[in-house]
């Protein structure tokens, strides 16, 4: 039989609200840690990696109860450009009067120079739809195991 005294001691130590948001707080990061660490894993995206750039600089925070899986663009500028993607774009000088680049041992000069656009690659976005149902496991889990150490 349970004494009352400890369930009000219990009851009182749940209803803190700073104890139940950090514990909601730690387990919405390491969810969201986890997803950002199996986007960069995951090989279904159309990006071919050369160096990890991209891939390392795939990071989460969280900010109370909301978190935010993103991609530092000082690390990798080009980022936003693969996750979202681009269109149809003209490339014009900026400083000279042509563009010119060297192939074989003929160099070439264009005023302008039209590049395909580049398909939407939301690698983070569809790991996280590939991987809801663990991420809602991480974070039952741990937030099991962080009320039953308030509780102690």
């Amino acid at each position: 039989m349970v004494d009352i005294s400890e369930l009000e001691t219990l009851i009182s130590k749940l209803s803190d609200k700073k104890l139940l948001a950090r514990a909601a707080s730690n387990s919405l990061f390491n969810a969201s840690q986890y997803i950002a660490g199996e986007s960069v894993k995951d090989n279904n995206h159309r990006y071919k990696t050369r160096t990890g750039t991209l891939g390392n600089s795939v990071t989460n925070t969280v900010k109370g109860l909301s978190s935010e899986i993103l991609i530092d663009l000082k690390r990798a500028p080009y980022g936003l450009f693969v996750y979202e993607g681009t269109k149809d774009h003209v490339i014009k000088p900026k400083n000279k009067k042509a563009l010119s680049w060297v192939q074989g041992n003929q160099r070439f000069f264009s005023k302008g120079h039209k590049v395909k656009g580049w398909k939407a690659d939301t690698f983070i976005l569809n790991t996280f739809n590939k991987k809801r149902s663990i991420f809602t496991k991480i974070m039952a889990e741990d937030l099991t195991e962080q009320i039953e150490e308030i509780i102690s």
